[in-house]
């Protein structure tokens, strides 16, 4: 295990076909009217269709919209994110929330919380880089990314008296299995959250996620399923019935997939999949690829019928590969799932204290837009990101 990068932070101190493309009009919130869909919504308020998972993932529209993006109904009021990372939030922010109690005059936790990633997890967080300006002097940026700002700034906002030091390793299983269990650190993020009533129901290498005490959601993700495009099924001798039968059908549910094929990167969570009836156990129905490119090159040579992850993984490796139009989403089967920072249960003070203080803070940066303008930020980085490296690829064919 190899320590890669250290951030310190001294908390008082921070901080149906639609067209892709059109004029955004930028509204905070928007009404949804008879016959709407999140893509209709995203191409008019947005400016793209493609963005509707920017509005399913909003934090606020998760009790509004459910698990189902298809299923939005006439004269729910949604919000909106801001079109671009430009877009200063012009909400008046509402009053704030006193601090958790903070009575005790001899505290006995460290002044200094210890916290562990990995910068393998873009855009969640992200390696720092070295750069000369013109006359040659050097400035490093130190590893970031979405959710290592958001921790930073919910830990400033915590209504608290400490610090924080941030290491970036690569090493997922050793964060959960070793380091915080051991209290070598005292959290870890970012992690997603299996329901943990029934814990020998979940996959074995996932059971360990049930000894942890999780934080108020960082961020909601939207895992897709992705497929050949139709144009690729239709009459090809390659095609599975599985796949021919998606392209008839015009809804699809998780129920249809358990005879067909699917594709998750190894060392990838699959509670998410067990929980919705997936058999991750059969090795006929659940397929792993050492790597995201590895699966859409199963999935491009027809040998599983389904990838499925998160989308801002699934976006950049299907860009960086040259294959984004032959590979479609299907809407129907999307759902969120919440990724939290954690802390172990033996770790008392740390699981009930801190954990209370940093779900303060977090609120406190949704409610004065801080939040919002980090996500808007690395969004908008991610869709450059993925322009970036489709350029790239066709550059080279």
């Amino acid at each position: 295990m190899r320590k890669l990068a250290n951030i310190v932070l001294l908390a008082g101190s921070c901080c149906a076909a639609m067209p892709l493309a059109r004029a955004a009009t930028c509204p905070e919130t928007y009404v949804v009217q008879t016959n709407d869909t999140l893509r209709a919504i995203a191409a008019e308020t947005l400016g793209s269709a493609d963005r509707f998972t920017e509005i399913y993932e909003h934090h606020a529209n998760g009790p509004i919209i459910g698990e189902d993006p298809d299923l939005i109904r006439p004269g729910m009021e949604l919000f909106i994110p801001p079109c671009s990372a430009e877009r200063a939030p012009a909400r008046t922010a509402a009053p704030a929330d006193p601090p958790p109690d903070s009575a005790d005059s001899e505290r006995s936790y460290p002044r200094v919380i210890h916290i562990v990633s990995s910068w393998k997890y873009w855009p969640f967080t992200a390696l720092g880089s070295a750069s000369a300006d013109a006359d040659g002097a050097e400035t490093f940026r130190p590893p970031s990314g979405m959710l290592t700002e958001v921790v930073k700034a919910a830990f400033a906002h915590s209504g608290e008296d400490l610090s924080i030091e941030i290491d970036f390793i690569d090493d997922w299983a050793g964060m959960l299995n070793v380091l915080v269990k051991k209290r070598k650190y005292d959290m870890t993020y970012p992690w997603f959250k299996p329901d943990c009533t029934d814990v020998d129901a979940l996959p074995r290498n996932m059971r360990i996620r049930c000894e942890y005490v999780f934080s108020d959601p960082l961020t909601s993700v939207t895992i897709a399923f992705y497929r050949l495009d139709q144009a690729l099924i239709q009459d090809h001798d390659k095609a599975s019935e599985c796949l021919r039968q998606a392209i008839s059908e015009s809804e699809l549910d998780h129920t249809d997939l358990r005879e067909c094929r699917i594709c998750r990167p190894e060392g990838y969570q699959t509670f998410d999949l067990a929980e919705r009836g997936i058999p991750v156990d059969d090795d006929n129905v659940f397929v792993q690829a050492n790597d995201i490119e590895g699966c859409f090159r199963k999935l491009d040579a027809y040998e599983v019928d389904y990838v499925t992850l998160n989308r801002y993984s699934a976006e950049e490796a299907l860009a960086r590969m040259g294959i984004e139009d032959d590979v479609t989403s299907v809407d129907s089967l999307a759902y969120l799932l919440d990724l939290h920072i954690v802390a172990h249960s033996f770790n008392d003070t740390v699981a009930t204290k801190w954990l209370r203080a940093f779900n303060h803070g977090l609120k406190e940066i949704k409610r004065n837009r801080r939040y919002d303008s980090i996500k808007s930020l690395y969004d908008q980085r991610h869709r450059d990101r993925v322009a970036r490296l489709a350029a790239q690829s066709k550059e080279s064919d």
